[in-house]
């Protein structure tokens, strides 16, 4: 990782990786239960960081987290993403990326946790949450990794947006944090972007939830109200549980809505979502776009033989019908493009073009409900080249400062125009709501 100012720096690291195999959701849910017995893991040590770049880190949510449970229940049954073994970085040289996406002797095996918190590291709001120190006054020494990972992340933002260009930040104390409590990343295996970005918000949220004492949970049905008044319901809900600068930034809230085709009764449900995983149309050859993956995302779709659920009206389990929109938009909306596949032999990857706007990504279609705004402007894109046998992540950002684009790639940091920001490699896109007055 290097900085806009100085794309000459460069990040040591200090340990080769060897390839692995894919890990499953089903391995990642058993390591939850273990969690509690990391503290004595061995941590190796993080290699030096440039100014005003990000390196690498990961907090694993805690063994209860209700988020990352429902992620797991949620996704972990649908798709499967690989993980990815990379090279490493030789100590003295800058990092050049080879010609052969599978050769992995010039590349940084830390990259998905570069290009993750390259991201994170330019979305403003967050980066003023630590530049300004606002994150003390949140923080939850009742949070089972008390206050060690928030600190330490914001202190680290801090020192690559406040260290002269060239000088290197070393991200060890945080590293070390990370790894204590997630054993499963000590070490330099290369890993899946969106389950670390998943796993290192639901950390940072839950050291800054405002909640300090959890209400017990309510078993008092909604089904008698209207949909808007249940979905406010649901939503007041969560935040008596889940409440903190890091949510209010993320967490938007989807409606799904199950209807039988026996009976015709609709039943409703409101869950808060903290990403999109899209599926990518497959039209042959040809390129899509990012509306082809949203509408796809929230068509109709037909549960039916042993997806039949029952139906609380018919009493039986009956053919249903099944689709998604937007009941409330977050600030900062993250689409994860599904490219890895996960087979019974092999895992595969998607390389199809996904077309997405920079500008103006109007959502108002997807709304379950009539929506004024939705409109969002896309600032940041982490990118997966390569397989899913040997591959690498990379940043494309626009700087909250200056508004200029910039690719990182481990060590390297360039100038780009934003008329290069759209690549079959995008994986992860990072869009932010745009002001009403911004589009007057």
């Amino acid at each position: 990782c290097g900085s806009p100012s100085s794309p000459t720096g460069y990040l040591p690291s200090s340990a080769p990786l060897s390839r692995h195999k894919s890990i499953s959701h089903s391995d990642l849910a058993r390591e939850f239960s273990g969690l509690h017995t990391s503290d004595s893991a061995y941590l190796p040590a993080a290699g030096a960081l440039s100014a005003r770049s990000n390196l690498q880190g990961l907090y694993q949510a805690a063994t209860h987290s209700e988020y990352v449970r429902g992620y797991l229940e949620s996704y972990g049954r649908k798709s499967h993403h690989s993980s990815l073994s990379t090279g490493h970085l030789s100590p003295s040289q800058p990092c050049e990326r080879s010609d052969d996406p599978c050769d992995v002797s010039a590349q940084d095996p830390t990259c998905f946790m570069n290009s993750i918190l390259q991201c994170l590291s330019n979305t403003k709001e967050l980066r003023d949450y630590c530049l300004q120190n606002q994150y003390l006054r949140d923080l939850n020494n009742n949070s089972r990794m008390r206050t060690a990972l928030m600190s330490e992340f914001a202190k680290l933002i801090q020192l690559l947006w406040t260290s002269s260009p060239n000088e290197s930040v070393s991200p060890s104390e945080f590293k070390t944090q990370i790894q204590r409590y997630a054993p499963r990343f000590v070490g330099y295996n290369q890993q899946d972007a969106q389950e670390f970005l998943r796993f290192l918000l639901d950390g940072l949220h839950s050291e800054v939830n405002r909640v300090l004492v959890r209400p017990r949970a309510s078993t008092d049905t909604l089904d008698h109200l209207p949909d808007d008044e249940k979905s406010r319901q649901m939503w007041r809900r969560y935040q008596e549980r889940e409440d903190s600068r890091i949510s209010d930034l993320f967490v938007g809230q989807l409606k799904s809505s199950l209807t039988c085709s026996e009976c015709g009764y609709c039943s409703t449900a409101f869950d808060p979502f903290w990403d999109l995983s899209l599926p990518i149309p497959k039209k042959g050859y040809g390129e899509v776009t990012l509306m082809d993956c949203l509408r796809l995302f929230t068509k109709e779709d037909v549960l039916d033989g042993d997806e039949k659920p029952t139906c609380c009206r018919c009493k039986a389990r009956t053919r249903c019908t099944k689709k998604f929109s937007i009941q409330k938009f977050p600030k900062i909306l993250v689409l994860h493009l599904k490219r890895f596949s996960e087979a019974r032999i092999r895992s595969s990857k998607l390389t199809t073009f996904v077309n997405f706007p920079l500008k103006d990504l109007d959502l108002r279609e997807l709304a379950s409900q009539s929506c004024n705004h939705a409109v969002y402007n896309l600032y940041a894109v982490s990118n997966h080249s390569g397989t899913t046998m040997g591959g690498h992540y990379t940043a494309y950002c626009k700087s909250p400062v200056s508004s200029e684009w910039h690719s990182f790639n481990d060590s390297r940091v360039t100038p780009m125009s934003s008329s290069h920001v759209r690549s079959s490699d995008a994986y992860l896109l990072f869009y932010e709501l745009a002001s009403p007055s911004s589009r007057m």
